[in-house]
């Protein structure tokens, strides 16, 4: 069966998708309600990095203890 499809340069497809994020660039830089939310998610994101490690390091423990409590 042959495929019916136009081939695309590979640039133009580059090119399309460094608009299309210009484009999101664009509107993120006129809306400043996004722009507030967003610096303030980038402040925080320290804080949540801190909390997933205690997270994983609690998760690591019980997983541990799981292993030796029920284990063979």
């Amino acid at each position: 069966m042959k495929s019916d499809f136009i081939p695309i340069n590979p640039t133009i497809i580059r090119v399309m998708r460094v608009l299309r994020i210009a484009r999101v660039l664009k509107l993120l830089k006129m809306a400043k309600g996004i722009r507030a939310l967003l610096d303030t998610v980038m402040q925080a994101l320290p804080q949540v990095g801190n909390l997933g490690l205690l997270f994983f390091l609690l998760f690591f423990i019980f997983a541990a203890l799981g292993v030796e409590l029920f284990g063979r």
